[in-house]
């Protein structure tokens, strides 16, 4: 556990004033600084399964990453300067925020928690095993759904347990807005009136927030920043547990980093890693995401997208 060397009565107390001092200095008040996380691993993604709005919990190496995270924040100097902590829902993400405010020694922070920033809903995918899927269905199948901005998985059915209607912690939710599938467009696309109505008007006040989520709706985030194509934001990665920040002038457009070591391909932020680890945590991702977990390069397995009917057959068969 790494602390802060500021006692936390004392950065209670000099946030108000740290504030103020700010707007004095500047004549206006300058647009707070953003920071992304992708909290840690989950039960589910350590053994290559559809996650979504499923809850599982962090396993402890996903503890760990979280642990690293908040090392870099004190490292930096951004965990004396955080005003507010946006997470989602899910269970993986808000123990992620807990544990990062926690090391970083600053428990008091408001956390809201928001539906909008959930990881991508898979449908009936959902807690199926992704090498078994591929076996059954076709690699190039799964890999649609897992990659390609617009295909959606079948959808989850009222009577399924991940169907997300049934949890009490969507029952402030329209019926309209529980996804019962998405895809990765739909994921993003979501992300937009938080960011507009939430998060942008937040740092326009001045303060200085971190949004702890999942790789998808934090790739909504910067696609809505930098203005990302749809062809260019399948290249954006967030490596789970290391922070990336974001710096804005008066008008809201990012500023550029002087050093473009730590950035990556089509964004404006940088990461807080150090060149030779981020790129080892880069690839790492870039593996996961081109393909499917489980799944080895001598495995022989179908390519052939199966009918409808027969897929359906085929999902109720894995979920035996």
């Amino acid at each position: 556990l790494v602390l802060s060397r500021t006692p936390t009565w004392r950065r209670i107390v000099r946030k108000p004033i740290n504030k103020l001092i700010r707007k004095m200095n500047s004549g206006e008040i300058k647009p707070g600084t953003l920071i992304l996380v992708r909290g840690g691993e989950s039960e589910f993604s350590i053994n290559g399964t559809f996650t979504g709005w499923a809850d599982p919990k962090l396993t402890e190496e996903g503890q760990l990453q979280m642990e690293h995270a908040a090392r870099l924040l004190l490292e930096s100097g951004y965990a004396d300067v955080i005003d507010k902590v946006y997470t989602s829902r899910l269970k993986r993400a808000i123990s992620s925020a807990w544990i990062l405010v926690q090391d970083i020694s600053a428990p008091f922070l408001p956390m809201y928690k928001s539906w909008r920033l959930n990881e991508r809903h898979y449908g009936s995918l959902t807690g199926l095993s992704k090498r078994d899927t591929a076996k059954t269905l076709g690699q190039d199948v799964v890999q649609a759904w897992r990659r390609s901005l617009k295909a959606v998985p079948p959808p989850v059915k009222p009577t399924d347990q991940y169907y997300s209607g049934n949890d009490a912690s969507y029952a402030d939710l329209l019926s309209e807005q529980i996804p019962t599938s998405e895809s990765l467009a739909d994921c993003m696309a979501r992300t937009r009136p938080l960011w507009e109505f939430k998060i942008a008007r937040d740092l326009k006040r001045g303060e200085n927030v971190m949004v702890v989520a999942h790789a998808n709706t934090l790739r909504g985030l910067a696609k809505i920043i930098d203005e990302i194509g749809d062809d260019e934001i399948a290249n954006v990665s967030f490596p789970k547990g290391i922070p990336f920040v974001y710096k804005f002038d008066n008008t809201m457009k990012t500023v550029k980093p002087e050093d473009d070591t730590l950035k990556q391909i089509y964004t404006t932020g940088i990461f807080l890693e150090k060149p030779g680890l981020l790129e080892k945590a880069l690839t790492t991702q870039k593996v996961w995401e081109e393909r499917v977990p489980g799944v080895s390069v001598s495995d022989e397995l179908p390519s052939v997208a199966k009918r409808v009917g027969t897929l359906e057959k085929a999902l109720l068969k894995l979920k035996e």
